[in-house]
């Protein structure tokens, strides 16, 4: 028996008749009201000590957390590089989107159902492979071409390529550089990963390129019955069509 328990049945035997010679019989015919328990002492403030303690134990869960991810996403015998293009794409599109948005003047313009129709298959082994993934994000950059071009009619063909390489170009800089970042806050920009991405970072632009000397009209005339990428010339799809 506690203490606690000693000093209840001690407190209630002087409060109720005794009707026995059994200890326990007080308890037993007290009524609750008639007993005072004593307050349970409620630690409410902590030590320095402690509250170093506290810090480094929610550090350390914090920590087990985030490795936790790391080995979901990017550890071994995990489609690390799979993970990582599809942070490159989203934060690519995501950036494209608001900038065509902005031009469009229409708040509910998406590029993610032509995106997602265009080079692979969701599934496919190779669908977020670097070659996969930059045919995507360029589709998505330049489908808008043909419609500005039509909004800028009094600009040369020169001047309204020149104006709309400047509007997508820092656009595209800002999703992959925040991807990139993204990538670096998990610290999962290594290895493998850090080079499928910048392989595919460096394909993009080389693809932007190509779709600039095309359409500018300086494109290899053999290249010219081969299509540059997929769906190069698709209008953007507006959300409700």
């Amino acid at each position: 028996m506690s203490t606690q328990n000693i000093s209840l049945s001690n407190a209630s035997s002087n409060l109720a008749p005794k009707t026995s010679n059994n200890k326990n019989s007080a308890i037993g015919d007290t009524k609750p009201a008639e007993v005072e328990a004593k307050p349970t002492d409620v630690k409410t403030k902590f030590t320095e000590e402690e509250k170093v303690e506290f810090t480094k134990q929610a550090e350390a869960t914090a920590l087990a957390n985030k490795k936790s991810l790391l080995d979901t996403m990017f550890g071994k015998n995990t489609k690390a590089d799979s993970n990582a293009m599809r942070i490159l794409a989203q934060e690519t599109t995501i950036a494209i989107e608001d900038i065509l948005k902005k031009e469009l003047g229409d708040d509910s313009f998406s590029l993610q159902k032509l995106v997602d129709k265009t080079s692979g298959i969701k599934g496919q082994e190779d669908y977020w492979s670097s070659e996969k993934t930059s045919d995507r994000i360029i589709t998505g950059a330049t489908s808008y071409f043909e419609t500005f071009k039509e909004k800028n009619a009094s600009l040369s063909n020169e001047e309204v390529v020149d104006k709309y390489m400047n509007l997508i170009t820092p656009a595209l800089k800002k999703g992959m550089g925040e991807a990139v970042d993204i990538l670096k806050g998990f610290n999962a920009f290594e290895g493998g990963v850090k080079e499928t991405v910048e392989t595919t970072q460096k394909l993009v632009f080389e693809k932007l390129e190509a779709f600039r000397e095309k359409m500018l009209n300086i494109d290899k005339p053999q290249a010219e019955d081969k299509p540059l990428f997929e769906d190069t010339s698709a209008k953007p799809e507006v959300a409700g069509e």
